[in-house]
């Protein structure tokens, strides 16, 4: 698998600058920068520290085993999940939306570098790192899960939607049933060429279900058929002792219900006024928690009374309390939110996220503080764009730079026509001349034998019939060169840039397993090892 060099691997800062501020803190960013990678040694002492104090490691390992085997986790897993019994055994933890059938390929991407990254703490440190993934499993934003999307037979870009009626029900609640899964596999054979590793895709998928009660479960089963020898373990919000270890923060975040509201404004307004982009945009009366309410996930709206959800129903300070107690279950943290309780429940010591996600982590030093939860140095993902063969060859023949593949396909086009010097030939100077030169002859004819000159009106009309005749077979066959350069451009955008944007964001690993099979996982995970943080690489398979 060696690495596209026509295309040198991106650096952070061209992903944006909270991206690059964790790769090298510097600058107005340095003081309100979150710890990263450099910050381990203060990072470990103060996690350390917090863990010892506030977390239980007998009843988080207790949680933890019974959650894993309900799911049915490898064995490798329930045994790492023993080890958190110790007090030097920490996570490095990544996550996201349980996308359909795995979601885009930067998913697998982020635990490919969890996983690399304990390895690598584990080697350098005295103390054992285990990584884990964080199933948000509580989300109800339904239609960012719902698409799927691969390349067919000819190489464009299919897509599939699951299409169900979510009602703002948290994902969780999503029984394994409502799953189209055999429709969504025929789809895909349909699709997509015979492959030696088509049936083996979909047995996977179908163990995956089998195991499965929930949506959320069948993701943690396809998550440890492609990294459970890792032992991968796979966090989920809803497990009780998660919902019963957030209650002490959340009980203060009712009782100062827009605080953290208004923490993540301030530092957003401080953030702007040092030239950076505002990541995330939260209201004043907006709490920093969800109420999960006759099986809806619903935002809370600030009341003089007490809170609000948006489909009326009205809670008093003191009726969520009360909630709380009872009923912790009930409880979702925000964006905003979420990190804190994850840090706070669980010995993290490290996060692997995307661009979008370290925006928003800017916002959260006053939250964090106020909480009294130290933080987890924060790693950007790494990134990679695939090229099969016939799409290098493809870049190699037109010299094409990744910034071209952006372009629309019809002005690409013409930019690899004008530069090839292909453009359509012209007859108007030719005809021109060949008039000219005829009229001259039968000028001269009249003067010697006016007989000749129908003869040569033949010869002039048969002369341009063949040039008529020459033109238009080069023209045919131009044509079809331009068919052809047509279909190899967008073959490549759909494969390297489909929609304008970054494979990794866009395409499932479907295509890639389908033709490569476990080998392509474990590609992923070899660049995990070696790629930096927040680079993105240009990799042939």
């Amino acid at each position: 698998m060696p690495l596209f060099e026509r295309w040198p691997p991106r650096n952070a800062a061209q992903l944006g600058p909270y991206y690059a501020a964790l790769v090298e803190p510097a600058g107005d960013l340095r003081d309100a920068s979150p710890p990263s990678l450099v910050d381990m040694a203060e990072t470990m002492r103060l996690r350390r520290a917090y863990v010892e104090q506030y977390i239980d490691r007998g009843r988080l390992t207790e949680s933890l085993r019974a959650s894993h085997l309900r799911r049915g986790a490898p064995e490798v897993v329930l045994q790492a999940v023993e080890r958190l019994r110790s007090s030097g055994v920490f996570l490095v933890v990544t996550g996201q939306q349980p996308g359909l059938l795995g979601g885009p390929l930067f998913t697998l991407y982020k635990a490919a570098q969890a996983i690399a990254l304990a390895k690598q703490l584990s080697a350098e440190r005295e103390e054992e790192f285990l990584p884990a993934f964080w199933n948000a499993s509580e989300d109800h934003d339904f239609d960012e899960i719902a698409p799927v999307r691969w390349l067919n037979k000819d190489r464009r870009l299919e897509s599939y939607t699951w299409k169900l009626e979510s009602n703002q029900r948290p994902l969780y609640d999503i029984a394994i049933d409502e799953l189209p899964l055999d429709e969504l596999m025929t789809r895909i054979d349909e699709s997509t060429h015979p492959s030696d590793f088509k049936e083996d895709f979909f047995a996977l998928l179908r163990e995956c279900r089998q195991t499965a009660k929930t949506y959320p479960d069948f993701f943690d089963a396809m998550l440890w058929r492609l990294f459970g020898g890792d032992g991968l373990l796979i966090l989920r919000p809803e497990d009780r002792f998660a919902r019963e270890d957030s209650k002490r923060l959340l009980v203060d975040e009712i009782n100062q219900p827009g605080q953290s509201s208004t923490d993540v404004l301030k530092m957003g307004e401080r953030l702007q006024a040092a030239g950076l982009p505002q990541q995330l945009h939260k209201s004043e009366d907006r709490a920093a928690f969800f109420l999960v309410n006759n099986n809806r996930r619903e935002a809370l709206r600030i009341t003089p009374s007490g809170f609000q959800t948006d489909s009326g129903e009205a809670f008093s300070t003191d009726d969520m309390q009360q909630m709380l107690k009872d009923s912790p279950g009930a409880f979702s943290p925000s964006a905003i939110l979420r990190p804190v309780l994850q840090d706070a429940v669980y010995p993290t010591v490290a996060a692997v996220l995307g661009p979008g996600e370290a925006g928003y982590h800017f916002l959260l030093d006053a939250i964090y503080a106020r909480h009294g939860v130290p933080r987890s140095a924060l790693v950007p993902r790494m990134g990679i764009t695939w090229l099969e063969p016939r799409d290098r060859k493809t870049v190699e023949k037109w010299n094409l730079k990744l910034d071209d593949l952006k372009k629309d396909a019809t002005a690409l086009l013409k930019q690899l026509v004008a530069a090839s010097g292909d453009g359509a030939p012209e007859r108007n100077n030719l005809n021109h001349e060949l008039n000219a030169w005829f009229e001259s002859i039968k000028e001269r004819a009249a003067s010697v034998d006016v007989t000749i000159e129908s003869v040569l009106e033949k010869n002039h009309a048969k002369i341009q019939h063949e040039l008529e005749n020459s033109e238009n077979l080069l023209l045919r066959r131009m044509a079809h060169k331009e068919t052809q350069t047509r279909e190899q451009i967008e073959a490549l955008q759909a494969s390297l840039m489909p929609g304008g944007v970054l494979q990794e964001r866009s395409l499932s690993f479907i295509s890639y397993y389908l033709k490569h099979g476990p080998a392509f996982i474990e590609e992923i995970k070899l660049l995990a090892e070696t790629t930096p943080p927040g680079a993105h690489v240009y990799a042939e398979l």
